[in-house]
C-alpha cells in the first residue's frame, strides 16, 4: 500500500496551435497568436491499495493565447481517477 501528496510543474513546447492559426497553408491574418511555452502546475493525492486505488489533483495550464495573460486565461480543472487492479 502506499499513499503520498505529489506536486509537478512542466513547460510544453508549442511549435504549431492549428486551433488558433488555421489550416497550416492558411494565409490570413491572425487577430490572436499562440504562445510558444505554455506552464502547467499539478497538485495532487494519490493512495493506492492492494486492489483499489484513488488520485485525486488541481491542475493549472497557463494561457496558450499571446495577448491575454495568465492571470485572466489560465485553465484551473481537477483531475479524479479511480483505480482497480486485476489479480
Amino acid at each position: 500500500q502506499a499513499s503520498f501528496v505529489f506536486a509537478r510543474a512542466e513547460l510544453r513546447a508549442n511549435a504549431y496551435n492549428a486551433t488558433l492559426q488555421g489550416g497550416y497553408f492558411n494565409q490570413q491574418t491572425l487577430a490572436m497568436h499562440p504562445r510558444r511555452v505554455i506552464p502547467e502546475v499539478e497538485i495532487g493525492y494519490q493512495y493506492r491499495g492492494d486492489v483499489w486505488g484513488f488520485y485525486a489533483s488541481i491542475i493549472r495550464r497557463g494561457s496558450e493565447i499571446k495577448e491575454l495573460s495568465n492571470t485572466k486565461a489560465a485553465q484551473n480543472f481537477a483531475k479524479i481517477q479511480l483505480i482497480y487492479a486485476l489479480q
